[in-house]
């Protein structure tokens, strides 16, 4: 996930320094080198790293800019209900506004995935969902409800030739939520399967869900919707 944040970056600037240090509660700290490689860095350069990275770990600011060595870049801290993290990027030409904006941007997007690993196969903080599948040729339509914290009963129904898409799908329309599907598919988290849903909200930002396990497939891919809209 962390390298796939970096990509998305790289997307947009070339960065000669991109980090993230991630931080589970009442974990260790894991730090993330991109660029340069720890092998290419002198004894000072990697001390005013760290002291850097400790100062910024501490900001009560969440996005902001900051020197180091040849470099001027962005942070941006993000949080979780299990972890929280520092993402930096820097190069030694400043990165305008517009790139800049990109870069938090996308390095939301991805924390809020990197964020849920820990809880993602963890389903109690999601309302209780029930799919009822039915099969009729090439297409899949499936009925979900919804109970809520409150008890309300929340029923939904959507068709489609792929039956994760009618999941989603469901669910957006028990919800009565706008996003749009943008896709969902699994992804390997520690040799397990996990679904990642993406969506685009009405404004065009994309969010996020990630669901680990599950019953059954469908199920998961209904719990990582939900985690999406949230």
């Amino acid at each position: 996930m962390v390298d796939a944040g970096f990509a998305l970056i790289d997307e947009v600037s070339t960065v000669d320094f991109g980090a993230y240090l991630h931080v589970g509660h009442g974990a260790d700290p894991v730090f993330f080198l991109h660029r340069p490689a720890f092998g290419t860095l002198t004894p000072t350069t990697a001390f005013r790293l760290f002291h850097q990275v400790g100062q910024l770990s501490n900001s009560t600011e969440r996005v902001g800019t900051f020197a180091l060595h040849d470099w001027t870049g962005v942070y941006y801290r993000s949080s979780g209900e299990a972890s929280d993290g520092l993402h930096l990027f820097a190069a030694e030409t400043e990165p305008d506004q517009e790139s800049q904006a990109l870069m938090v941007a996308r390095t939301k997007a991805v924390a809020s995935v990197i964020h849920q690993v820990e809880s993602a196969d963890d389903n109690s903080d999601l309302p209780d969902i029930r799919l009822v599948a039915e099969v009729e040729q090439a297409k899949t339509t499936i009925e979900a409800t919804i109970t809520t914290a409150s008890g309300q009963l929340l029923h939904g129904r959507c068709s489609a030739l792929v039956p994760d898409e009618a999941v989603v799908g469901a669910v957006l329309d028990a919800t009565e939520n706008d996003s749009v599907l943008v896709e969902v598919r699994e992804v390997p988290v520690d040799d397990r399967r996990a679904v990642l849903t993406t969506l685009r909200r009405p404004d065009g930002r994309a969010s996020f869900g990630l669901a680990i396990g599950g019953p059954d497939n469908l199920t998961s891919t209904a719990c990582s919707a939900l985690r999406a809209i949230r």
